[in-house]
C-alpha cells in the first residue's frame, strides 16, 4: 500500500549540513525506522539495489536547499514527506514513531539529538486505486526537484525510460497485473525544461527540471488505463537517479 507520510522534526542542536539535504533526511528516517524495526532497518542497510528501496524522500517544491537547509542551520523544525511503497516500510515507520512517542519524542540522528513534533499520514493508496482513478489522454509531469541523469541510467524526459522504470517498480511491489502498453502511442505535446550540471555526492551530474505534457493518440482504453496508473504511480516511486534521497520527485496532473 503506497502512502505518503508527513514527519516534522526538530534538532535539539544546530547543525551545519555537509551532506545533501536528501541524504540527511534519509538518515533521520532510518533512525526512526530502526527504533520501530531493527530487522527491517538491517534489510534496508543490506539492500543491493538501492533504487528499489521501498521508501524515498519527497522533495518540496523548489528543492531542498531553499527550505530545509536554512531551517536546520537555524535550529527550526523541518518537514519530511516520505513515500512508502509497501506495507513493511509503512509499519516500520509507524512503529518507530510510536517508540519515539513513548520516549518523550526524543531520538538520535547519529550524535545529533532530535525531537519528532508531528506525525500523520497525508495520503495512502492501494495499487488498485491507481487503476481506477484517472483515464486522461493528456498527462502533465512537473518536477519538484531536478531529475538527475547519467549515462546508461534512467533518463528524463525519455518516455520509454519513464514507463519502463514505473513498470519495473510496479511489478516489484504489486501483485496487480497490468495490460501491455505501447509507448509509441504517447507523444510529447509540450514542454518547458531546463538542463544544468549539479554537484551530487562529490560528482557533477546532469539534471533537468521543469514540466512536460504527454498525449495519448491510441484507441485502446486498457492501454490508456495502464498508462495513467503508471504515471500516477511515479509520484511515489520517482524517476531518474538517487530517488531515495528526494531526487526525481514529480507531480502528475491529468488534463
Amino acid at each position: 500500500m503506497p502512502a505518503i507520510i508527513n514527519l516534522r522534526v526538530l534538532l535539539e542542536e544546530k547543525v551545519d549540513v555537509t551532506e545533501t539535504i536528501g541524504e540527511f533526511q534519509y538518515r533521520v528516517l532510518k533512525s526512526i525506522i530502526k527504533m520501530g524495526s531493527e530487522v527491517y532497518y538491517t534489510s534496508i542497510e543490506s539492500e543491493e539495489e538501492e533504487e528499489y528501496l521501498p521508501i524515498r524522500i519527497v522533495a518540496p517544491e523548489g528543492g531542498f536547499q531553499k527550505t530545509e537547509k536554512r531551517a536546520l542551520n537555524e535550529g527550526r523544525p523541518f518537514d519530511m514527506l516520505v513515500a512508502t511503497l509497501d506495507e513493511p516500510s509503512f509499519e516500520a515507520i509507524v512503529q518507530g514513531v510510536s517508540e519515539i512517542t513513548r520516549n518523550s519524542n526524543r531520538f538520535d540522528v547519529g550524535d545529533i539529538p532530535a525531537r519528532l513534533i508531528l506525525f500523520n499520514t497525508v495520503r495512502s493508496k492501494l495499487y488498485r486505486d491507481f487503476l481506477s482513478s484517472h483515464t486522461a489522454k493528456i498527462i502533465k509531469i512537473s518536477s519538484d526537484m531536478p531529475v538527475l541523469i547519467d549515462t546508461g541510467k534512467s533518463r528524463f524526459p525519455d518516455l520509454k525510460e519513464v514507463f519502463r522504470l514505473a513498470e519495473e517498480l510496479w511489478e516489484y511491489f504489486s501483485d496487480e497485473s497490468l495490460p501491455d502498453v505501447d509507448v509509441e502511442h504517447f507523444q510529447i505535446k509540450s514542454y518547458k525544461l531546463r538542463g544544468k550540471q549539479v554537484n551530487f555526492r562529490n560528482r557533477n551530474v546532469f539534471s533537468i527540471d521543469g514540466n512536460l505534457e504527454i498525449e495519448f493518440d491510441g484507441s485502446d482504453e486498457a492501454e490508456l488505463k495502464k498508462a495513467n496508473a503508471l504515471m500516477h504511480f511515479t509520484e511515489f516511486s520517482g524517476v531518474g537517479l538517487f530517488r531515495k534521497f528526494g531526487n526525481g520527485s514529480v507531480r502528475i496532473t491529468f488534463l
